[in-house]
Protein backbone atom coordinates (compact mmCIF):
# COMPACT_ATOMS: atom_id res chain seq x y z
CA UNK A 1 0.00 0.00 0.00
CA UNK A 2 1.17 3.28 -0.84
CA UNK A 3 1.62 5.80 1.64
CA UNK A 4 0.07 9.36 1.59
CA UNK A 5 0.72 12.18 3.22
CA UNK A 6 -2.13 15.31 2.82
CA UNK A 7 -1.24 19.15 3.24
CA UNK A 8 -3.96 20.95 2.20
CA UNK A 9 -2.93 24.42 1.56
CA UNK A 10 -4.25 28.23 1.00
CA UNK A 11 -6.44 28.20 4.19
CA UNK A 12 -8.88 25.56 2.18
CA UNK A 13 -8.23 22.62 4.53
CA UNK A 14 -4.89 23.24 7.24
CA UNK A 15 -4.43 19.51 8.16
CA UNK A 16 -1.32 17.38 8.05
CA UNK A 17 -1.92 13.32 8.14
CA UNK A 18 0.21 10.85 8.08
CA UNK A 19 -0.30 7.26 7.19
CA UNK A 20 3.00 5.77 9.10
CA UNK A 21 3.91 7.46 12.73
CA UNK A 22 7.41 6.79 13.01
CA UNK A 23 9.41 5.49 16.03
CA UNK A 24 9.80 8.29 18.77
CA UNK A 25 12.68 10.80 18.07
CA UNK A 26 15.05 12.83 20.62
CA UNK A 27 15.29 16.77 19.93
CA UNK A 28 18.43 16.12 18.77
CA UNK A 29 17.12 13.51 15.89
CA UNK A 30 14.13 15.59 15.38
CA UNK A 31 16.17 19.03 14.43
CA UNK A 32 18.38 16.28 11.97
CA UNK A 33 21.77 15.79 13.99
CA UNK A 34 23.06 12.37 14.40
CA UNK A 35 24.94 11.54 17.51
CA UNK A 36 25.51 13.16 21.24
CA UNK A 37 25.26 16.93 19.65
CA UNK A 38 25.69 19.20 23.07
CA UNK A 39 25.76 22.18 21.17
CA UNK A 40 25.34 23.66 17.52
CA UNK A 41 25.87 27.61 16.12
CA UNK A 42 24.86 28.34 12.45
CA UNK A 43 25.88 30.69 9.95
CA UNK A 44 23.58 31.80 7.15
CA UNK A 45 24.87 33.92 3.95
CA UNK A 46 22.26 34.56 1.75
CA UNK A 47 22.88 36.57 -1.63
CA UNK A 48 19.90 38.79 -2.31
CA UNK A 49 18.34 36.22 -4.56
CA UNK A 50 14.56 36.59 -4.98
CA UNK A 51 13.19 32.86 -5.09
CA UNK A 52 9.41 32.47 -4.72
CA UNK A 53 8.87 28.56 -4.30
CA UNK A 54 5.01 27.81 -5.06
CA UNK A 55 2.61 26.77 -2.04
CA UNK A 56 3.80 23.09 -1.47
CA UNK A 57 6.20 20.85 -0.53
CA UNK A 58 9.92 22.91 0.34
CA UNK A 59 12.46 22.54 -2.19
CA UNK A 60 15.02 25.05 -0.06
CA UNK A 61 15.38 23.26 3.13
CA UNK A 62 16.13 26.13 6.16
CA UNK A 63 18.55 25.57 9.02
CA UNK A 64 16.27 25.17 11.28
CA UNK A 65 17.66 26.04 14.83
CA UNK A 66 21.09 28.67 14.36
CA UNK A 67 21.90 28.14 18.20
CA UNK A 68 21.11 25.08 19.90
CA UNK A 69 22.05 22.61 23.05
CA UNK A 70 21.04 20.18 24.13
CA UNK A 71 21.11 17.46 27.32
CA UNK A 72 22.95 14.10 26.85
CA UNK A 73 19.00 12.47 26.27
CA UNK A 74 18.83 14.72 23.87
CA UNK A 75 16.20 17.01 24.28
CA UNK A 76 16.71 20.64 23.82
CA UNK A 77 17.65 23.00 26.45
CA UNK A 78 18.52 26.26 24.01
CA UNK A 79 16.40 27.33 20.84
CA UNK A 80 17.23 30.54 18.91
CA UNK A 81 19.88 32.55 17.17
CA UNK A 82 22.34 35.14 17.53
CA UNK A 83 21.27 38.49 16.15
CA UNK A 84 23.39 40.50 13.55
CA UNK A 85 24.51 42.34 16.93
CA UNK A 86 25.59 39.61 18.60
CA UNK A 87 22.50 38.95 21.11
CA UNK A 88 21.00 35.54 21.42
CA UNK A 89 16.86 36.03 20.03
CA UNK A 90 14.88 32.63 21.22
CA UNK A 91 13.96 30.06 24.14
CA UNK A 92 15.72 28.89 27.23
CA UNK A 93 14.49 25.59 28.36
CA UNK A 94 13.86 23.96 31.96
CA UNK A 95 13.07 20.43 32.02
CA UNK A 96 11.21 18.68 34.58
CA UNK A 97 12.46 15.21 35.45
CA UNK A 98 10.52 12.71 37.75
CA UNK A 99 12.72 10.49 40.35
CA UNK A 100 13.05 8.21 37.68
CA UNK A 101 14.57 10.75 35.75
CA UNK A 102 12.28 10.76 32.75
CA UNK A 103 11.23 14.19 31.79
CA UNK A 104 7.74 14.82 32.00
CA UNK A 105 7.50 18.85 31.73
CA UNK A 106 9.54 21.28 29.40
CA UNK A 107 9.01 24.92 29.73
CA UNK A 108 10.55 27.71 27.45
CA UNK A 109 11.39 31.16 28.49
CA UNK A 110 11.62 33.83 25.83
CA UNK A 111 14.99 34.90 26.37
CA UNK A 112 14.36 38.88 25.61
CA UNK A 113 10.87 38.92 27.96
CA UNK A 114 11.71 36.55 30.69
CA UNK A 115 7.86 35.32 29.67
CA UNK A 116 7.09 31.79 28.73
CA UNK A 117 6.30 31.06 25.68
CA UNK A 118 5.70 27.64 26.00
CA UNK A 119 4.54 24.64 28.28
CA UNK A 120 4.99 20.65 27.38
CA UNK A 121 3.94 17.92 29.43
CA UNK A 122 5.30 14.92 28.23
CA UNK A 123 4.01 11.14 29.22
CA UNK A 124 5.65 7.64 28.12
CA UNK A 125 4.60 8.17 23.90
CA UNK A 126 5.33 12.23 23.43
CA UNK A 127 3.83 15.05 24.66
CA UNK A 128 0.27 14.74 26.15
CA UNK A 129 -0.12 18.58 26.41
CA UNK A 130 1.03 21.78 24.80
CA UNK A 131 0.91 25.53 25.38
CA UNK A 132 1.90 28.19 23.30
CA UNK A 133 2.26 31.64 23.94
CA UNK A 134 2.93 35.01 22.60
CA UNK A 135 4.04 37.80 25.12
CA UNK A 136 2.33 36.16 27.61
CA UNK A 137 -1.04 35.42 26.25
CA UNK A 138 -2.26 32.04 25.42
CA UNK A 139 -1.97 30.90 21.49
CA UNK A 140 -2.21 27.57 20.94
CA UNK A 141 -3.20 24.81 23.01
CA UNK A 142 -2.53 20.97 21.41
CA UNK A 143 -3.74 17.25 23.67
CA UNK A 144 -3.20 14.23 22.24
CA UNK A 145 -3.29 10.46 23.20
CA UNK A 146 -2.05 7.82 21.88
CA UNK A 147 -2.75 3.74 21.96
CA UNK A 148 -1.48 1.14 23.49
CA UNK A 149 1.17 0.65 21.25
CA UNK A 150 2.30 4.38 21.49
CA UNK A 151 1.08 5.32 18.01
CA UNK A 152 -1.05 8.92 17.91
CA UNK A 153 -4.88 8.53 18.42
CA UNK A 154 -6.14 11.91 18.62
CA UNK A 155 -4.97 14.96 18.80
CA UNK A 156 -6.90 18.15 19.70
CA UNK A 157 -5.53 21.69 18.65
CA UNK A 158 -7.34 24.61 20.28
CA UNK A 159 -6.23 28.37 18.89
CA UNK A 160 -6.39 31.72 21.20
CA UNK A 161 -9.58 32.84 19.23
CA UNK A 162 -11.18 30.03 19.81
CA UNK A 163 -10.95 27.59 16.45
CA UNK A 164 -10.05 24.20 16.66
CA UNK A 165 -8.82 21.32 14.71
CA UNK A 166 -9.77 17.76 15.29
CA UNK A 167 -7.84 14.32 14.10
CA UNK A 168 -8.55 10.49 15.03
CA UNK A 169 -6.61 8.01 13.50
CA UNK A 170 -7.15 4.35 13.31
CA UNK A 171 -3.89 2.55 13.24
CA UNK A 172 -2.84 -0.57 12.92
CA UNK A 173 -0.20 -2.40 15.86
CA UNK A 174 3.40 -1.23 13.65
CA UNK A 175 1.68 2.16 13.48
CA UNK A 176 1.02 2.58 10.26
CA UNK A 177 -2.68 4.63 9.49
CA UNK A 178 -5.46 2.77 8.06
CA UNK A 179 -8.03 5.71 8.61
CA UNK A 180 -8.28 9.41 10.07
CA UNK A 181 -11.05 11.65 9.93
CA UNK A 182 -10.31 15.15 10.71
CA UNK A 183 -12.04 18.62 10.93
CA UNK A 184 -11.72 22.31 12.04
CA UNK A 185 -13.12 25.68 11.95
CA UNK A 186 -11.74 28.94 11.27
CA UNK A 187 -14.29 31.25 12.22
CA UNK A 188 -16.20 31.82 9.04
CA UNK A 189 -16.01 28.18 7.58
CA UNK A 190 -15.36 24.36 8.62
CA UNK A 191 -13.61 22.04 6.68
CA UNK A 192 -13.58 17.96 6.75
CA UNK A 193 -10.98 15.36 5.43
CA UNK A 194 -11.65 11.16 5.54
CA UNK A 195 -8.96 8.90 4.93
CA UNK A 196 -9.25 5.56 4.16
CA UNK A 197 -5.55 4.31 3.79
CA UNK A 198 -6.73 0.74 2.45
CA UNK A 199 -8.76 1.62 -0.51
CA UNK A 200 -6.37 4.41 -1.34
CA UNK A 201 -9.06 6.85 -0.97
CA UNK A 202 -9.84 10.38 0.54
CA UNK A 203 -12.73 12.71 0.82
CA UNK A 204 -12.24 16.32 1.58
CA UNK A 205 -15.07 19.03 1.86
CA UNK A 206 -15.26 22.73 3.01
CA UNK A 207 -18.79 24.73 4.36
CA UNK A 208 -19.46 27.83 5.25
CA UNK A 209 -21.64 26.34 8.25
CA UNK A 210 -24.11 25.66 5.56
CA UNK A 211 -23.44 25.45 1.74
CA UNK A 212 -20.98 23.44 0.54
CA UNK A 213 -17.91 25.56 -0.69
CA UNK A 214 -15.47 22.81 -2.19
CA UNK A 215 -15.03 19.42 -2.35
CA UNK A 216 -12.73 16.81 -3.32
CA UNK A 217 -12.22 13.02 -4.10
CA UNK A 218 -9.21 11.28 -4.11
CA UNK A 219 -9.29 7.67 -5.07
CA UNK A 220 -6.38 5.03 -6.67
CA UNK A 221 -3.37 7.26 -6.79
CA UNK A 222 -4.88 10.63 -8.43
CA UNK A 223 -7.98 12.77 -8.31
CA UNK A 224 -11.59 11.64 -9.44
CA UNK A 225 -13.17 14.80 -8.70
CA UNK A 226 -13.20 18.75 -7.61
CA UNK A 227 -15.72 20.64 -6.99
CA UNK A 228 -16.32 24.29 -5.44
CA UNK A 229 -19.54 26.48 -5.49
CA UNK A 230 -18.81 30.27 -7.38
CA UNK A 231 -16.66 32.30 -7.35
CA UNK A 232 -14.75 29.89 -6.00
CA UNK A 233 -14.03 28.10 -8.99
CA UNK A 234 -11.59 30.61 -9.97
CA UNK A 235 -9.96 31.79 -6.97
CA UNK A 236 -6.86 30.48 -5.45
CA UNK A 237 -7.79 26.99 -3.21
CA UNK A 238 -7.99 23.21 -3.55
CA UNK A 239 -4.25 22.93 -3.50
CA UNK A 240 -2.82 19.99 -1.63
CA UNK A 241 -0.06 17.53 -1.81
CA UNK A 242 0.48 13.75 -1.76
CA UNK A 243 3.41 11.90 -0.25
CA UNK A 244 4.52 8.92 -2.59
CA UNK A 245 6.43 5.77 -0.73
CA UNK A 246 9.84 7.22 -2.28
CA UNK A 247 9.75 10.51 -0.48
CA UNK A 248 8.67 12.42 -4.25
CA UNK A 249 5.57 14.53 -4.06
CA UNK A 250 2.68 15.19 -6.34
CA UNK A 251 0.93 18.42 -6.05
CA UNK A 252 -2.47 19.12 -7.15
CA UNK A 253 -4.01 22.51 -7.76
CA UNK A 254 -7.94 22.26 -8.44
CA UNK A 255 -9.56 25.51 -10.02
CA UNK A 256 -11.73 26.52 -13.06
CA UNK A 257 -14.49 24.36 -13.19
CA UNK A 258 -12.68 21.58 -11.42
CA UNK A 259 -10.10 20.73 -13.39
CA UNK A 260 -6.72 20.02 -11.74
CA UNK A 261 -3.12 20.60 -12.50
CA UNK A 262 -1.06 18.35 -11.65
CA UNK A 263 3.29 18.63 -10.56
CA UNK A 264 5.61 16.56 -9.73
CA UNK A 265 8.74 16.97 -7.03
CA UNK A 266 11.10 14.87 -6.65
CA UNK A 267 14.02 14.53 -4.47
CA UNK A 268 17.82 12.80 -4.60
CA UNK A 269 19.72 12.60 -1.06
CA UNK A 270 23.59 12.06 0.36
CA UNK A 271 23.26 8.36 1.46
CA UNK A 272 20.57 5.98 2.24
CA UNK A 273 19.08 7.75 5.52
CA UNK A 274 17.89 9.89 2.89
CA UNK A 275 18.23 12.74 5.49
CA UNK A 276 20.46 15.72 3.25
CA UNK A 277 18.89 16.23 -0.02
CA UNK A 278 21.31 16.62 -2.71
CA UNK A 279 18.70 18.25 -5.38
CA UNK A 280 14.76 18.96 -5.09
CA UNK A 281 13.63 19.68 -8.61
CA UNK A 282 9.69 20.54 -9.34
CA UNK A 283 8.24 19.58 -12.39
CA UNK A 284 5.17 20.11 -14.63
CA UNK A 285 2.95 17.18 -15.66
CA UNK A 286 4.31 17.53 -19.02
CA UNK A 287 7.94 16.83 -17.14
CA UNK A 288 9.21 20.39 -17.63
CA UNK A 289 11.47 21.59 -15.09
CA UNK A 290 9.83 24.40 -13.46
CA UNK A 291 11.48 24.75 -10.44
CA UNK A 292 14.58 23.18 -8.77
CA UNK A 293 17.12 23.11 -5.51
CA UNK A 294 20.59 22.18 -5.28
CA UNK A 295 23.40 21.30 -2.60
CA UNK A 296 26.37 20.75 -1.79
CA UNK A 297 27.45 18.90 1.46
CA UNK A 298 30.93 18.81 3.76
CA UNK A 299 30.18 16.38 6.28
CA UNK A 300 31.72 15.72 9.82
CA UNK A 301 32.69 12.19 11.63
CA UNK A 302 29.51 11.99 12.82
CA UNK A 303 27.74 12.52 9.52
CA UNK A 304 26.57 16.08 10.19
CA UNK A 305 26.82 18.39 7.59
CA UNK A 306 29.07 21.55 8.84
CA UNK A 307 28.90 23.26 5.56
CA UNK A 308 26.39 23.36 2.48
CA UNK A 309 26.06 25.82 -0.31
CA UNK A 310 22.55 25.51 -2.09
CA UNK A 311 21.89 26.76 -5.82
CA UNK A 312 18.20 27.41 -7.33
CA UNK A 313 16.52 27.14 -10.47
CA UNK A 314 13.10 28.72 -11.46
CA UNK A 315 11.53 30.35 -14.12
CA UNK A 316 12.93 33.85 -12.89
CA UNK A 317 16.52 32.17 -12.87
CA UNK A 318 16.65 29.99 -15.70
CA UNK A 319 20.50 29.65 -14.95
CA UNK A 320 21.74 27.55 -11.82
CA UNK A 321 22.35 30.76 -9.26
CA UNK A 322 23.80 30.45 -5.39
CA UNK A 323 21.22 31.49 -2.98
CA UNK A 324 22.73 30.46 0.01
CA UNK A 325 25.83 29.20 2.16
CA UNK A 326 25.84 27.61 5.44
CA UNK A 327 28.12 26.85 7.92
CA UNK A 328 27.37 25.40 11.32
CA UNK A 329 30.31 24.25 14.51
CA UNK A 330 29.23 21.12 16.63
CA UNK A 331 30.08 20.02 19.67
CA UNK A 332 29.43 16.75 21.17
CA UNK A 333 29.07 15.31 24.46
CA UNK A 334 31.21 12.24 24.05
CA UNK A 335 34.14 14.35 22.70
Amino acid sequence: MRSLHFVIALCVLPVTVALAQPQRQTEVQSDGFLGQVKAEVSYVETYGVQFDEPEGPSLVIPVFCRDCEYTPDGYRTKFGEILPNGSFYGDTIQLIRDPGGHVVESISTDFASGKMSRHQWLGPFGPTKTESFFDGKLMERQILTYDHFGHLEHRTIIYGDGTREELSLKNADDGTMLKSFAWGNDGGSQWYDSIDAQNDSSQIAKTNGKKLQQALSYKNGSVDSFWAAPPNRNQAGGIFVEELNNGDWNRYSCRKRGACEAAHIHYEYAGKARRNPTSAEWRDSNGKLLYAAYYEYQFDSEGNWTHRKIWVRSPDLPNRTLYETDSRDITYWNR
